[in-house]
């Protein structure tokens, strides 16, 4: 387990949650993987090997030799590191290198500049102090706290919240726990290995390890040996999406409740606000709030995709909506649902996608005031009664490599 107090893993999370970082998804994961491994002194797994198979999805015994993923990458996010200790990070005391040849990344203190060897008098102020909280680790399980903490300052005059402040003060309430379950990617799999789509009560059943076993095995995809139902499976889009919603405050990193999503169970739910991360087919809980969407995600089984169903098509809507190439571009739906909690008590925020990249742009979407701020205040005057209703949102991205356009939003239901 790493330590919260470590600071070679805080600059890490500095890192990967930056703005030079915020668009190369690939290049974070690798990352994080090597720096997991430095940190817990376990260089063996850091080999090309290792993070073609646990960081970019190769099979176990790809041939490096001709896939040369690994070492593109890794060329790429030295000048990612580069571009991030000159601009963003060029007050950090410590930088990170990943050495020509080798993996396993190295901690320097960086050298003093002029500057900081001046008196204190001269030296500039402060920049706003990160602190970091936490990363749910890829198949362990283990949990890492993400604390965000913002320069104090004179207490600010009282002022109206706005409609994005009061939406996130619905979902971290006092003495409210606030859920957090991310995608089940090994569910998932046995979804498509099984070519249908299982409900809840499966899920939550007794039996379900057992068939997740059986479905790998008779597959030919899981050796028999392999306790395959026991290997916890996210997504790296998941993850960072609930350091998105940790850096918003302080307090939301401290009062998230982040667990494998097999181990919730039902009555978790009741009385609780929560965050869903993924769509129905990778996170089977939102099964639980169905009858609220009029927007929902669906799985091409055997085909590998998952699409958006509009139930209710309002003029000039589409009745599916599916992902498109155009040349080099990726367009993509997702979106994001604010519907109430079990017996209408509490609020529930699910985060859509029909890949990663959209679900990462839909968690931006409703975690920066800039690109949901209007649409939330519209959503205020539309309801009346100076009341943020519950609503849903589609959005589409257009993406070109690790780089896509803010969301546009396609259509919108208010939740009744």
């Amino acid at each position: 387990m790493i330590s919260l107090d470590d600071a070679r893993w805080q600059l890490v999370q500095r890192v990967v949650t930056s703005q030079t970082f915020k668009k190369t998804a690939r290049l974070r994961a690798f990352l994080t993987y090597v720096s997991e491994c430095r940190i817990r002194n376990e260089p063996e797994l850091a080999t090309e090997q290792q993070i073609g198979v646990r960081v970019f999805g190769c099979a176990p015994n790809y041939d490096s030799s001709e896939n040369n993923i690994v070492r593109s990458q890794a060329r790429q996010l030295r000048l990612k590191l580069e571009s991030y200790f000159a601009n963003e990070g060029r007050d950090e005391a410590e930088v990170i290198v990943i050495p020509k040849g080798a993996y396993v990344p190295e901690f320097h203190r960086r050298a003093q500049t002029a500057e900081a060897k001046a008196p204190a008098a001269m030296s500039r102020p402060p920049g706003t102090v990160l602190a970091l909280a936490a990363l749910v680790v890829v198949l362990a399980g283990a949990c890492v706290w993400m604390l965000a903490s913002r320069r104090a300052g004179p207490p600010a005059a009282e002022k109206t919240a706005t409609a994005f402040e009061v939406f996130w003060s619905k979902l971290f309430q006092k003495d409210v726990p606030t859920l957090v379950a991310v995608t089940d990617h090994t569910h998932l799999i046995t979804e498509d290995l099984e070519g249908r789509q299982i409900p809840l009560n499966e899920y939550i059943g007794g039996g379900y390890r057992d068939d997740v076993h059986e479905a790998g095995v008779e597959s030919g995809v899981v050796p028999k040996e392999l306790d395959f139902a026991n290997y916890y499976l996210t997504d790296m889009s998941s993850l960072l999406n609930v350091v998105r919603i940790a850096r918003l405050e302080p307090a939301f990193a401290q009062q998230m409740q982040i667990r494998p999503t097999r181990d919730f169970r039902l009555r978790d739910f009741v009385g609780a606000n929560a965050i869903l991360m993924g769509a129905r087919p990778a996170n089977p809980w939102v099964e639980l709030f169905d009858h609220d969407l009029n927007f929902r995600y669906r799985r091409s089984y055997g085909e590998g995709g998952t699409y958006c169903v509009n139930l209710k098509p309002k003029p000039g809507e589409a009745a599916e909506y599916h992902s498109s190439f155009s040349g080099t571009a990726r367009t993509e739906y997702g979106g994001v649902a604010f519907v109430p909690g079990l017996n209408r008590r509490g609020s529930v925020l699910i985060i859509f996608g029909t890949s990663g990249a959209i679900h990462e742009v839909s968690a931006e979407f409703v975690t920066n005031e800039r690109l949901s701020g209007k649409f939330l205040e519209g959503l205020t005057r539309e309801a009346g009664g100076g009341q943020l209703p519950y609503f849903e949102v589609l959005l589409k991205s257009t993406s070109v490599g690790d780089a896509a356009s803010d969301p546009e939003i396609v259509a919108y239901r208010i939740v009744r």
